[in-house]
């Protein structure tokens, strides 16, 4: 005679894996009758950028047989993404991931700087950089470098107030400080223009160096 039980898949008997999909870190072999504590599923699945940092922030889905995670934030290019899922009771299961690639090349550029023309007057009060693309605020002043002849930065050239965007944020007018173009002020007996009559410019665009 012979004696049949029944037993019920438990997490030993499956075996889980996780995946990422876009910027969705997934948990197959997931059952609905798995303990999961007080039902908070970042109590058994979550994702961390390093070892002592804490669980990215994000939003849990149930999918079928699935537990899917969604991070608040779009992933950050070069940085390196650790996965862990851990039932009460059973082992760790951990899965490196690497974020999106670092671009190369920026993705956006300057199409134009005006006035266009090759002379300015030394007290030129304003010029417009036109970006191919929309840009971020609060970041012009640490990019945008007036270089005198010899290539050296040109001392406090810009009067660095709110960012003046246009609608689009692709058209930013940058302001010479005027207080080094009026004549008899301190500025100006001190540093002098920022445009010197005979000399030559250039204006860059790259970061600012502390």
């Amino acid at each position: 005679m012979y004696c049949f039980r029944k037993y019920n898949a438990g997490p030993a008997r499956l075996r889980q894996t996780i995946r990422l999909d876009g910027d969705s870190f997934i948990v197959s072999g997931w059952h609905e009758n798995w303990p999961v504590p007080d039902g908070d599923f970042s109590s058994i699945f979550a994702v961390y950028t390093g070892a002592d940092a804490p669980a990215v922030l994000g939003e849990y889905t149930v999918e079928r047989d699935s537990i899917v995670f969604r991070p608040l934030f779009p992933l950050a290019a070069g940085v390196r993404y650790r996965a862990v899922f851990h039932l009460p009771g059973g082992a760790p299961i951990e899965t490196i991931f690497d974020g999106p690639k670092k671009e190369s090349a920026p993705s956006t550029h300057v199409v134009h700087v005006y006035p266009s023309a090759n002379v300015l007057p030394s007290n030129q009060l304003k010029m417009y950089i036109q970006f191919s693309a929309p840009m971020s605020r609060g970041e012009a002043w640490k990019h945008i470098h007036l270089l005198d002849a010899h290539g050296n930065p040109v001392e406090s050239p810009f009067f660095e107030v709110e960012e003046l965007w246009d609608a689009d944020y692709q058209k930013l007018t940058v302001l010479f400080d005027p207080g080094r173009i009026k004549r008899g002020l301190k500025e100006n007996e001190e540093l002098g223009p920022p445009i010197r009559e005979g000399g030559r410019i250039h204006v860059e665009d790259r970061p600012r160096v502390p």
